[in-house]
């Protein structure tokens, strides 16, 4: 899975960096993504779209 800035993602779904931090850090904690930090950081889904459902 490839890894996917935080910023990428606020733009592309037209929402606050500040809010998508507080859903990602429960989607972390939850196991759907990996949070991969420095500068090429950003965030890693933790298994196959398909398999995912919320």
């Amino acid at each position: 899975n490839d890894i996917v800035p935080m910023p990428q993602i606020a733009e592309h779904y037209a929402i606050s960096p500040n809010h998508l931090m507080k859903v990602t850090q429960q989607l972390t904690k939850l196991g759907y993504v990996e949070s991969v930090r420095g500068r090429n950081g950003g965030l890693r889904l933790t298994r196959a779209p398909k398999e995912i459902n919320i």
